[in-house]
């Protein structure tokens, strides 16, 4: 008999069935604010921690991040969203007055911790104050919750740092080095994750490299890939070391529902989960491609060893150090136990090869111009 393909799963609201109250941090963040229209739309009450800023409130700023996403999401479940101004930062009870967090301690049943500092140029003691000293605060925080089920971290596949070859779910500590204080400092919040195992059920989520949404493109935040288009656009390399390098991308859309699903569908067990599709995109053809809509001279491929030898100026050092050819090139990340895991969900990937990447570079350079 011939087998049927996976069915998608359909992100929509199931009134039968209890939905976990949750509390989510970094709404604001282009993961989180996702996140957020995912868990409004299937029926959860949401508590979302932010900060105000500048002359935006807390509430102000959660609800502009998701009305990005879908507006009718916002006017249709406001009821359900319950933003708390608060900080991971400001110690275990999260900033929050002493009422609220006797409130959100006692209703939280679920805890989506996506907040993080994503800059890859910041320095290590500045970025580790949210990303790992922030992930303790949560979790102690996550300790004192009696009705919690579990807490579902937000990570990132290059935790993998240096690392040569296949990086696996169940790998972590590898003798890895660190290209970034990004990456080192995620190491170290999901070391942290790993210490509360005993007292909490943690599960870690690791995406890839996150582009916009599969349909449209949409995309809140223009870093990592983007911001190396725009970096290209400018003209400033002749040449660039990623002859026959790929990358792992994964549309937002995917992303979250995956994780969501995983989170609902799973037992939860304080296991890890690599949270793309299998194989990846010629880093050349998405260049190529781009400077054909973005309208410039696209830079020769050649490999490594050759770039070494090309003076660079200073101001062309930083700019590579701070874009996505800081990452690893030479890993091979292996989500196949999460794929086989969403396969017996229903739970398939979109098409992520270059055709489909047209929507997001489209999108991109009219968002630019």
């Amino acid at each position: 008999m011939k087998k049927s393909a996976p069915r998608t799963i359909r992100m929509t609201r199931h009134r039968s069935a209890h939905k976990r109250t949750v509390l989510l941090t970094g709404a604001t963040g282009l993961i989180g604010s996702y996140l957020l229209k995912i868990l409004l739309l299937n029926g959860h009450k949401v508590f979302c921690l932010a900060r105000g800023k500048a002359q935006e409130t807390a509430r102000q700023r959660v609800e502009k991040a998701l009305a990005f996403w879908d507006k009718k999401v916002l006017s249709r479940h406001r009821r359900n969203l319950v933003v708390v101004e608060g900080d991971i930062t400001a110690g275990p009870r999260l900033g929050l007055n002493a009422a609220v967090a006797a409130t959100v301690r006692k209703q939280t049943e679920e805890i989506f911790h996506s907040a993080a500092v994503t800059e890859i140029g910041r320095p290590l003691e500045e970025i580790r104050k949210t990303n790992v000293h922030g992930t303790k605060n949560l979790l102690d925080f996550a300790v004192t919750c009696p009705s919690l089920v579990k807490v579902n971290h937000i990570s990132t596949a290059y935790v993998a740092g240096t690392h040569q070859g296949i990086f696996r779910e169940t790998d972590l500590d590898v003798g890895q080095k660190f290209n970034t204080t990004y990456e080192q400092s995620k190491f170290e919040a999901e070391q942290l994750a790993h210490s509360y195992r005993n007292r909490l059920t943690v599960d870690i989520f690791r995406p890839a490299m996150v582009v916009g949404e599969s349909r449209t493109g949409k995309i809140s935040q223009f870093k990592n890939v983007y911001q190396f288009l725009n970096l290209c656009k400018l003209e400033l390399f002749d040449a660039l070391p990623i002859l026959n390098f790929s990358i792992n991308l994964v549309f937002i859309d995917d992303t979250v529902k995956a994780l969501y699903i995983i989170s609902q569908k799973a037992p939860g067990d304080n296991k890890t989960y690599h949270i793309f599709p299998a194989g990846n995109v010629s880093i050349s053809s998405i260049l190529k491609k781009a400077s054909e809509l973005m309208e410039f001279k696209n830079p020769r491929s050649i490999q490594p060893d050759a770039f070494r030898t090309i003076a660079l100026t200073p101001i062309q050092k930083n700019i590579l150090k701070r874009s996505v050819m800081s990452l690893n090139f030479n890993l091979k990340l292996s989500g196949v136990l999460t794929v086989q895991l969403l396969g017996r969900i229903g739970f398939r990937y979109q098409s992520h090869g270059i055709k489909k990447l047209n929507c997001l570079l489209l999108y991109l350079t009219r968002k630019k111009r």
